[in-house]
């Protein structure tokens, strides 16, 4: 009975572990098709483990892991998750099937060269320490190197399996082009960098190849009009037009390359890319050296925040417009107007940090003599420190500190080109009103906090109607006087 018992559970175990094989594939595609990679993940790894001894069954398991990894890099944008999924990714790489090891190599160099294209982008608007941009050129050009190796390898792979036969083989070939396009867009962006660093058309034009092999044009290097307008719903065929436009930018002209860029306006475009092309498009007129287009186009944003009545503007890319302007200011009048109208959005912000650490990088020299935001960037600088005179328990150096920032500030709003910032003067207004509060003229700063309302939209004007709201309050608890 005892015996009979155990070779029972023994059959009845053996049974359990094709069962449970059979199962676990069913709950990993029941996972897969729902998109919950990261359950998926969480499955196999545990799957794997279980399959310890049985290699055939681990390499089935850790490919499919391998592509659930891949997919989970490819969608994280938060880099100490992307850094946590490459750790638990690394011990794969050696039991993966080659098949599967290729998406999961390619998805660990995108998180290499999101790494390095950052600090190059941060370079862009003057934040990176230039040792950092130096180990960033170097990565990208290694990133570059193993990304045209895929690409190469995966493309050849798929013509090879175009001449076979039998099961499986369409999905083969699919899975290599795939791949192909993966590794092309990274080698695509990669080269972009190197040849904007180092001026070379030899990066530009290979960056045009790998990036054609992703656009799937009539042609190696695409004409705008062969490219299918439906696949800009994908975040990835949007991103290699918008890479393409920068690269047709460079080493033709904007011009060239607008009509990328108008493409990325089309509604269909994939969200995150359509919203982002506008700062891309500046920073393509910024490298070309064409401040006059830069400047209408930033006026152009801002003028549509504007009339939207909110601040959506992202601050890197008014100060893209600001270190843009102001590495030429010296050269081009164009690009002197472009750098004073991103200093004045960013003093109407009140990134009164941003506009210091600008002067401090490129001189007073840059901000002028004379003008609006010359004056507006002192009565701020005025306040701040007046601010720290009271908290200090300085009185009488505060009372001064506030008056002289006053007094700053209605000289700007004076000045002839103050008409050219609206926001600016609208906000330069209202700080007026709290510096009037501080030195105890309510009815003076209730009639500016009101005179900015009326200049402001959003919530800059729910500030200033805030203002005159509490400048009202103490006109009425000191009895109405002034009223």
């Amino acid at each position: 009975m005892l015996v009979g018992l155990g070779l029972s559970a023994l059959v009845l175990g053996s049974d359990l572990g094709v069962g449970r094989a059979v199962a676990q594939d069913r709950t990993a595609s029941w996972l897969e098709s729902r998109g919950l990679d990261e359950l998926l993940a969480r499955h196999l790894e545990v799957a794997l483990e279980e399959a310890r001894g049985d290699q055939a069954a681990r390499e089935r398991i850790a490919g499919r892991l391998a592509r659930a990894y891949a997919r989970l890099l490819r969608g994280e944008d938060d880099e100490d998750v992307r850094a946590a999924i490459v750790t638990r990714s690394m011990r794969m790489i050696d039991i993966v099937p080659d098949d599967d090891a290729g998406e999961l190599r390619v998805a660990l160099v995108r998180n290499r060269y999101t790494r390095a294209s950052q600090v190059l982008e941060d370079d862009r608007i003057g934040v990176a320490e230039p040792a950092a941009v130096t180990e960033a050129l170097a990565e990208l050009e290694e990133i570059a190197r193993e990304t045209g190796a895929v690409r190469a390898r995966a493309d050849e792979e798929a013509r090879q399996a175009a001449r076979g036969r039998g099961r499986g083989v369409e999905d083969r070939i699919e899975r290599r082009l795939e791949l192909a396009a993966n590794a092309g867009l990274i080698e695509g962006w990669s080269r972009y960098y190197l040849g904007r660093a180092t001026d070379d058309r030899g990066q530009y034009e290979r960056a045009q190849l790998a990036l054609g092999s992703v656009l799937q044009g009539d042609s190696p290097i695409p004409e705008v009009d062969e490219v299918s307008i439906d696949l800009q719903a994908a975040d990835g065929f949007a991103n290699a037009i918008l890479a393409n436009a920068m690269v047709t930018s460079a080493i033709d002209s904007p011009e060239v390359a607008a009509r990328w860029f108008d493409r990325l306006e089309m509604a269909v475009t994939h969200e995150s890319i359509r919203r982002a092309a506008p700062a891309w498009r500046l920073a393509s007129l910024i490298d070309a050296g064409d401040f006059r287009e830069a400047g209408e186009r930033f006026e152009a944003m801002v003028e549509s925040a504007r009339t939207r009545g909110d601040d959506t503007i992202p601050l890197a890319w008014i100060r893209l417009a600001a270190v843009g302007g102001l590495r030429r200011f010296d050269r081009d009048p164009a690009a002197g107007r472009l750098a004073q109208s991103a200093l004045a959005e960013l003093a109407a912000r009140g990134e009164l940090g941003e506009v210091r650490s600008l002067a401090a990088d490129f001189g007073l020299d840059a901000l002028g003599d004379r003008g609006f935001v010359f004056g507006y960037v002192r009565g701020l600088d005025r306040n701040r420190l007046a601010v720290e005179a009271r908290d200090a328990g300085d009185a009488e150096g505060a009372a001064l500190g506030f008056a002289e920032s006053v007094d700053l500030l209605r000289k700007a709003i004076a000045e002839s080109d103050a008409v050219s910032f609206p926001d600016a003067v609208g906000a330069a207004t209202m700080l007026i009103g709290w510096n009037l509060l501080e030195l105890g003229r309510p009815a003076e700063a209730a009639d500016a906090f009101e005179e900015a309302a009326g200049r402001m939209a959003g919530e800059r004007r729910a500030d200033a109607i805030w203002g005159a709201i509490v400048a009202l309050d103490q006109i009425v608890s000191a009895g109405g006087a002034g009223i």
